[in-house]
């Protein structure tokens, strides 16, 4: 369970143990009228999100009325092009093992397991709560667990592949976390994270509007140093590191322009959701103001896609790419 955890500012870093203390970052992110801000370590400049939210807002945060509805989560074109993504990640594992046994920490509505089982993996998966692991367990059938990993009682050495696609930033213990998959991934095994990354050119770019900070969902901050202390410190060896990401890179562009733009927050995210989520997300901003901010987006996206696009390809070629897949083994030593 979530604590409103809070770090003082004496406090050795959780991750570097820097005795320094945390910094503040941002201050002020306003949500459900609860306010938030990010401090960072000046050791290995880990972001963290002050306070956690309580276990109440939390999970409403993740409720399926304001999160996902448990069949769909963005509009028809928008979910072809999710599906298409997934089919991508999903040839991506099959190039580490021929098949197998894995694990998707936050699997989320299980389209990527649901694509592996049927390439003949053996899937498990885990989610928040049993409400987030309906539609994975309950109408595509898949073995889901809920909870934290290290209440799941998974056996030693128990899978080839553990995949955490942009969740670790949402975990409460994301070191807990990477420690139990060193306990329950065999001598050999991959682990596959996606992240944000802070110390990206998008990141540096967009400041407090940047679209992958997604405050409070994201509790931690990660960039490629942090990332190596953290696999370090439980005997996993990074083999590569992807700086380029077609599904995640240049719409983190395009839409922490918008922020900059003084837009609504997030608003062309939230139009590509399902009608339902966007009502919620919607309702409490005036008529007026949306259809003005709804007519600047029409106007100004055209001029900032190709400009994501480009600058998408520029930060990857430089190794500062907004969003990363990191890709490691478990030592065989351990």
């Amino acid at each position: 369970m979530i604590q409103n955890k809070s770090y003082s500012a004496d406090q050795s870093c959780v991750l570097c143990n820097s005795a320094v203390g945390y910094q503040k970052k941002f201050n002020r992110f306003e949500k459900d009228n609860r306010s938030y801000e990010i401090i960072i370590c000046p050791g290995c400049r880990l972001w963290i999100t002050q306070p956690f939210p309580d276990q109440e807002h939390l999970d409403s945060l993740y409720s399926t009325n304001n999160y996902r509805k448990h069949h769909s989560r963005f509009v028809l074109p928008a979910e072809k092009i999710v599906e298409f993504f997934r089919k991508l990640r999903c040839r991506r594992i099959k190039n580490l093992f021929y098949k197998g046994r894995i694990l998707d920490i936050g699997c989320a509505r299980g389209l990527f397991l649901s694509l592996m089982r049927e390439e003949g993996w053996k899937t498990f998966g885990l989610e928040l709560n049993d409400n987030t692991a309906h539609h994975a367990r309950n109408v595509i059938g898949l073995d889901v667990k809920s909870g934290n990993l290290s209440d799941a009682h998974f056996g030693v050495q128990s899978f080839d592949v553990i995949t955490i696609w942009h969740v670790l930033e949402h975990l409460s213990d994301p070191i807990l976390t990477i420690n139990e998959c060193n306990r329950i991934l065999k001598k050999g095994g991959k682990l596959v994270i996606a992240v944000p990354n802070t110390e990206s050119l998008q990141a540096k770019i967009s400041g407090r509007f940047w679209f992958h900070l997604d405050i409070p969902y994201h509790l931690y901050h990660f960039n490629v140093r942090n990332l190596r202390l953290l696999l370090g410190r439980f005997s996993f060896k990074i083999n590569k590191i992807r700086h380029f990401s077609f599904e995640f890179n240049p719409f983190g562009y395009l839409q922490s322009f918008l922020n900059i733009s003084r837009i609504e927050h997030n608003l062309l995210y939230n139009l590509l959701k399902t009608k339902s989520i966007r009502k919620s997300l919607l309702s409490r901003t005036r008529r007026s103001k949306f259809i003005m901010h709804l007519s600047l987006t029409a106007i100004l996206t055209p001029f900032f896609i190709p400009l994501s696009l480009i600058l998408a390809v520029i930060e990857a070629v430089m190794r500062h790419g907004g969003t990363i897949e990191v890709y490691a083994t478990k030592r065989d030593d351990d």
